[in-house]
């Protein structure tokens, strides 16, 4: 069957409502980083503008402007005569930072990417001068915040859910944390096992020196060891009970050779029997799935991810090179988000 072209006219729909999300986009954000957002979830009452702007001490003009823009992208209801309130699920989806279902972290981080889209249109044409590209501390904290609900999720449903491996982190177990960024798994590791030891590597010094804060604010001192060293050039001795990934394996390199002879190194490093969990995004597999709203994401942080010479792959992709390196029981665990993908194999 011949797929019939869609009119000029839906065309055109389709590139508007591209615009309109992307105001939405901003709306919602400057909504969350003003806290304007916050203060109408915490009144007892719908609000007017004079009431949000002595309220959080906002200038009457702009909480005008955006409460009608709030409420043009559904965002906000009004009431007739006493004013707007949160729609349905809003404050659980925008503001609950402990919920499934909590997107305002990944609203503020795509917000901050516009910069680093710019830089695409810029290197397109010359992709060798692909550097690894230093984002702000700001948007670092943005991209952490995304994947720190993940850290419950592992621990309650695959950690807790795995004997062995439930067993192994109930006891003296070793841990690396392989990009371990601002160190919130291996804190959350750490006070939730109290017996382990975490080694956490990360290439970034800057984000080894935020990690060392928290760390010490969280008291896991004695149990977290940070190495500013790139994985790929690191080598350890000890050998670990488990290696934990988190968004890091689609930095190794881009070629499937690269991947494979790092997580060659991952399997020397655990001990026999020792588990390596992955949190990863994923491309969709066949190209009939790119079009779903999730895919349209993950295509986006795809291009964002280029910049860096980095590649996503596709959850067969991951599988295929665990298994090339000698990793067996390979297990696909689903993600409470449709952009990620637990992945968990045994040396």
């Amino acid at each position: 069957m011949v797929k019939k072209k869609p009119i000029k006219k839906e065309q055109v729909k389709k590139i508007a409502r591209l615009l309109a999300d992307f105001c939405g986009l901003w709306v919602v954000n400057s909504g969350l980083k003003s806290g304007i957002l916050f203060t109408i979830s915490e009144s007892a009452s719908p609000v007017t503008a004079a009431e949000l702007a002595r309220a959080g001490g906002y200038s009457l003009f702009f909480a005008e402007a955006w409460l009608m823009a709030a409420y043009s992208f559904e965002i906000l209801e009004h009431i007739p005569g006493k004013g707007f309130e949160l729609s349905a699920h809003m404050k659980e989806i925008l503001l609950n930072k402990a919920g499934d279902n909590y997107l305002g972290s990944a609203i503020m981080m795509f917000s901050g990417l516009s910069s680093a889209y710019d830089e695409f249109s810029k290197r397109i044409k010359d992709p060798k001068k692909l550097t690894p590209r230093r984002q702000s501390i700001r948007m670092i904290k943005s991209m952490a915040e995304v994947t720190r609900n993940d850290l419950a999720v592992i621990i309650d449903r695959i950690i807790n859910n795995n004997a062995q491996l439930r067993k192994t982190m109930h006891g003296r177990a070793t841990v690396l944390d392989i990009g371990s960024g601002l160190g919130y798994a291996a804190v959350s590791f750490c006070k939730t096992f109290p017996g382990i030891k975490v080694t956490a590597l990360d290439i970034d010094k800057r984000q080894i020196s935020a990690a060392a804060k928290i760390i010490r604010e969280e008291n896991c001192g004695k149990s977290i060891c940070l190495l500013a060293k790139d994985a790929r050039r690191a080598d350890f001795k000890q050998k670990f009970d488990l290696i934990f990934m988190n968004l890091s394996l689609h930095e190794i390199g881009n070629s499937d050779k690269e991947r494979s002879a790092f997580l060659n190194k991952c399997r020397r490093w655990l001990k026999n029997k020792g588990f390596l969990l992955i949190n990863e995004f994923y491309l969709p597999a066949k190209m009939n799935e790119f079009r779903r709203l999730s895919s349209q994401i993950i295509s986006g942080i795809q291009v964002f991810e280029s910049i860096s010479g980095n590649k996503l792959m596709t959850i067969p992709g991951i599988s295929k090179l665990l298994k090339k390196s000698g990793f067996r029981k390979i297990k696909v665990i689903r993600h409470p988000s449709p952009l990620r993908v637990f992945i968990l194999a045994r040396r």
